[in-house]
């Protein structure tokens, strides 16, 4: 979830949120808890851009912050047990583009564009 400043429509808060399932069920009402808080979780301090990219450098830097972002992303809380520098450098690309290209680029690769 963003909050977003009222002015400037800037993110000032991302939050991920999560609800036990079978707790749901047997409820009736799912309790949502707060999984993720970007900027204290991750040490973040704001969500500007210059932010993000000094995040997705600790990522490529720090085999526990990738660790532990790979286990946010994947809802597997402590799952990742290695993140070496290739790992480390896609998760580095995948923060830092969402362009197939400018993934493959980062990334060292090829990109073959068919059409």
């Amino acid at each position: 979830m963003y909050e977003l400043d009222k002015e400037t429509l800037l993110p000032v808060s991302r939050k991920t949120y999560f609800f036990d399932l079978d707790e749901a069920n047997a409820s009736g009402t799912p309790e949502w808890k707060l999984m993720t808080d970007w900027t204290k979780d991750y040490g973040m301090k704001s969500l500007s851009p210059s932010e993000y990219a000094r995040f997705a450098t600790n990522i490529k830097a720090d085999e526990e912050i990738a660790k532990q972002f790979i286990d946010h992303a994947g809802r597997t809380a402590g799952a990742t047990k290695t993140c070496d520098y290739d790992c480390r450098q896609g998760k580095f690309c995948e923060s830092m583009t969402v362009d197939p290209k400018a993934f493959a680029y980062c990334k060292g690769e090829n990109f073959y564009d068919w059409e």
